[in-house]
């Protein structure tokens, strides 16, 4: 009994047909046997052949409605797992939406109060950009920017370039570069420092 309670939904489908159809077939055997009864010699049947068809027919609507029961209660209790998997797997989803959705508004406040980061540069850390900057005397940075313009980019590349202009009297060179992608909307400029 074990096993046939761990039946696989496909098995039990199966089960559930073959059951169907040999209840079909018996209800069809009965049927004739009672008609052999009532009207002895149809079908070349004698009385004793239809009695016995009947006798069997039923033990097999019996077994038939029996195999009946059991695959639609075992069904059932297959949909019932299942449904009670994506339930958990929906509960689940719900949940971790939620903790996102929280963490989303807590990060959207701390940008809205943080503003733009290239303020951080400017006077009060711009000595502290000049003494990091200071080994690179010489060299081009390139500061490029594709797709829709960013101030924060665009502020940071001004302040570089103030940086380096206030630095001992000596301004930088600014060039436009070509640009290394091939969007129209890429703007790209070289800096010496």
């Amino acid at each position: 009994m074990g096993y046939l309670l761990s039946l696989s939904k496909s098995a039990t489908v199966i089960g559930l047909n073959l059951s169907e159809w040999s209840l079909l077939i018996c209800g069809v055997a009965l049927a004739i046997g009672i008609a052999g009864e009532i009207r002895s010699g149809i079908w070349r049947l004698s009385k004793h052949v239809c009695e016995y068809l009947v006798l069997w027919a039923v033990l097999g609507e019996l077994i038939s409605d029996g195999g009946v029961f059991f695959f639609s209660s075992q069904l059932e209790r297959i949909s019932n797992i299942e449904i009670a998997e994506v339930s958990k797997h929906a509960a689940d989803a719900r949940e971790r939406a939620a903790k996102i959705e929280k963490e989303t508004v807590v990060l959207r406040d701390q940008l809205r109060t943080q503003g733009s980061r290239a303020a951080l540069l400017w006077e009060p850390r711009s000595q502290e950009l000049f003494a990091k900057i200071e080994p690179f005397r010489g060299q081009k940075i390139q500061v490029a920017q594709c797709g829709r313009p960013d101030n924060e980019v665009t502020l940071g590349a001004a302040i570089i370039y103030a940086t380096a202009s206030a630095q001992k009297g000596r301004g930088p060179r600014m060039e436009p570069t070509k640009c290394r992608h091939s969007s129209s909307s890429c703007a790209d400029t070289s800096v010496s420092l």
